[in-house]
């Protein structure tokens, strides 16, 4: 009997510590200073209706205030969570506000060569292969069409409001447009 309720209390304290923990880093951390409240926010990316998977969305606020980072990366649904971000905080949600939304997707490209040839090139070699993977990456079809690529020519914004903010973008509306 004094073995059973040995093992539950240390159970139990294991439990409460791990919960402890757990809302000390993720629920109860209080947003820097000068950091505005922020509200739920999702991006749905999308061509043609099939989910972009691991999309980067960025918020770039109207008012040019670079302060933050405002982003999120889509997940296989195509769902990007925003979430904002000063130096190592970061906090689900972004503050209200008028933004300008761009969206991007790294490329793939396979290595050719192994880590341990990679690791013995001379810097010259390495900025040749960096270089030739460039080109190889810039040949390929673009996932994203430029335009929502830049602050400078998306034309996608949204106005975070208080409450829940949703957002849809359909990249294959934007492929024919440079």
């Amino acid at each position: 009997m004094y073995f059973s309720i040995f093992k539950l209390n240390q159970i139990r304290s294991t439990s409460l510590i791990g919960l402890t923990l757990f809302a000390i880093f993720f629920g109860c951390s209080q947003a820097p200073e000068g950091v505005p409240r922020r509200f739920a926010t999702t991006v749905t990316v999308t061509d043609a209706g099939q989910p972009i998977e691991d999309a980067l969305v960025l918020f770039c606020p109207r008012n040019n205030e670079g302060i933050l980072i405002i982003s999120g990366k889509s997940n296989s649904n195509g769902v990007a969570t925003i979430t904002t971000s000063r130096g190592s905080w970061i906090g689900k949600g972004a503050p209200e506000g008028e933004y300008i939304v761009t969206v991007t997707k790294e490329v793939e490209i396979p290595e050719w060569k192994t880590p341990a040839e990679i690791a013995q090139m001379t810097p010259p070699e390495a900025e040749k292969y960096n270089r030739e993977k460039t080109e190889k990456r810039n040949a390929l079809p673009r996932i994203i069409p430029q335009p929502l690529t830049s602050t400078e020519t998306s034309p996608c914004s949204l106005t975070v409001t208080s409450g829940s903010n949703m957002m849809e973008i359909d990249v294959s509306q934007y492929k024919d447009k440079k």
